[in-house]
């Protein structure tokens, strides 16, 4: 926050981080996945994107989440280019189907607001647990979208529509873009001028992802009787000592040190949901 106030220029009164209005313990489940099935680092950056096992790997995990998540799951991607990259190379491989068995895919559009409004529709849908499913082996739908786009940052998916949040990798920004680059030049120029008061240009860039981070999971419990799981994916949600995630999370946040620990861990979650649902009051009587 101190770094946004030396942004803006300017001095806040009053600031506030005010914690969720859900029982955390009984009603969240945030952990953070850092090893694959095979016991392997799970670091997702550019060149482990073009490693085949890598992108294996991740359709395994997402598959198995899909099988324990009942409903809707957002699964959330740095960038359109590496979500088109393991839909594409999941195509290849049966992992694509597998997981449309399961839950219906839905990817989010690129382009075109009416293209995009009839996809949302139609996820909305699947993910309805009374809604008529179009294969009896349906649990639900997934839909694979992007940090900084429409899902992510304008849309309400309470309760069965989002009862997980998947964020594969760290949601940074493209560190070649110019504008990028000239933003962090010029925080850095002004660090130098302001020490102690002003993010470097390699501070304010974390600072970006984590805010696009926490943007897109803040999608999964959306009021007081909500309930579901957000799941980071990559080493360095273990790490990193004061993970800059929002306050509400903070309490709930587990890592583990092997892959089947925080399936087990995320399964139990939702068995005790299941055994033990959170009830929502009946609307009072019309008078």
């Amino acid at each position: 926050m101190q770094h946004l106030q030396s942004e803006l220029q300017t001095r806040f009164s009053y600031i506030v981080e005010a914690p969720h209005v859900i029982d955390t313990k009984k009603q969240l489940w945030v952990g953070t996945l850092g090893r694959s099935p095979q016991n392997e680092p799970l670091r997702v950056t550019y060149e482990t994107l073009n490693s085949v096992p890598f992108l294996d790997s991740l359709g395994e995990i997402i598959l198995n989440i899909c099988k324990i998540v009942p409903d809707g799951v957002l699964c959330f991607f740095s960038s359109y280019s590496a979500l088109e990259k393991l839909i594409a190379h999941w195509k290849k491989t049966d992992c694509y189907k597998r997981i449309d068995v399961i839950k219906r895919i839905f990817v989010e559009p690129r382009n075109g607001s009416t293209a995009f409004d009839k996809t949302i529709a139609r996820y909305y849908h699947e993910a309805d647990p009374k809604s008529k499913k179009s294969c009896l082996t349906k649990t639900g739908a997934i839909f694979f979208a992007v940090c900084r786009g429409k899902v992510s940052e304008g849309l309400d998916f309470a309760d069965h529509r989002a009862r997980a949040v998947i964020m594969v990798g760290i949601p940074y920004a493209n560190v070649k873009d110019q504008k990028i680059k000239m933003k962090k030049q010029y925080n850095d120029e002004q660090a130098k001028k302001f020490p102690g008061e002003w993010p470097s240009g390699e501070e304010w860039y974390q600072l970006g992802a984590f805010r696009a981070l926490n943007q897109a999971v803040g999608r999964c419990i959306r009021h007081k009787y909500d309930s579901g799981a957000v799941i980071l994916l990559d080493e360095r949600y273990s790490t990193q000592s004061n993970l800059p995630i929002s306050k509400w999370m903070r309490p709930s946040l587990q890592t583990f040190s092997n892959y089947q620990s925080s399936v087990q861990s995320l399964t139990n979650f939702f068995e005790t949901l299941k055994s033990n649902p959170i009830e929502k009051p009946a609307l009072p009587s019309p008078p």
